[in-house]
């Protein structure tokens, strides 16, 4: 679970930009 927290933290970056 600890690459999910990193890869939904990627998508919100990528969405956010």
């Amino acid at each position: 679970m600890f690459s999910l927290k990193k890869l939904i933290s990627v998508k919100v970056n990528s969405f956010r930009f």
